[in-house]
């Protein structure tokens, strides 16, 4: 009798286990509908558009928000150059990832599963090339029956030297033949999380 309730009672608590899971990740990133552009400037005129084509995140019911970029999924259009930026830029051996964490507020979250537009401003936590900073961000969140659209209203811009990239940025303009690229990058995303 006492093996029963005991298989009962783990079977009740891994069944409460998964529907706390379930619940606790509202919305999951769709990677195939996201994207997350880097535009970088070099010999003052020229810009180039890159992108991270690998994504995932997610956003809690009670409005955590993390999205995960693979540094490895860098693609700039040429293959030399999407290898020297995982090796000298962002190290993806031993930095493989960065992660974007924040959290939006309770009211915001209820108005979104009304349905509608919203506009938020935050603070946000950047976790790049193992430094974590404070970055601000300025959002449209939208949401579209079982879908929540987050973008940024204002591009961010992420400095360099503030990651510890400014080594690695030199290394880059001398394997390009002694060019020079700007410290600053520019980055805009459309991310689409699904019910």
């Amino acid at each position: 009798m006492h093996k029963y309730l005991n298989k009962t009672f783990s079977l009740v608590a891994v069944l409460a286990s998964l529907y706390a899971g379930s619940a606790a990740a509202q919305w999951q990133l769709n990677q195939d509908s996201s994207a997350l552009n880097i535009v970088a400037s070099k010999n003052t005129h020229t810009s180039e558009v890159f992108m991270i084509k690998r994504l995932s995140g997610e956003i809690s019911d009670s409005g955590a928000l993390v999205v995960n970029l693979d540094l490895s999924s860098i693609d700039t259009g040429i293959g030399i150059r999407d290898e020297r930026m995982q090796a000298h830029l962002f190290e993806v051996e031993k930095y493989p990832s960065a992660t974007i964490t924040t959290q939006l507020e309770t009211s915001v979250i209820d108005q979104l599963k009304k349905g509608g537009l919203t506009q938020v401003s935050l603070s946000a936590k950047l976790d790049l090339h193992g430094l974590k900073k404070e970055i601000a961000m300025d959002l449209n969140v939208m949401s579209v029956g079982d879908k929540l659209l987050v973008s940024a209203r204002k591009p961010l811009l992420i400095n360099s030297e503030t990651f510890g990239l400014g080594g690695g940025l030199t290394k880059l303009a001398e394997l390009a033949g002694g060019i020079s690229i700007s410290q600053t990058a520019v980055v805009n995303f459309s991310l689409v999380f699904d019910n």
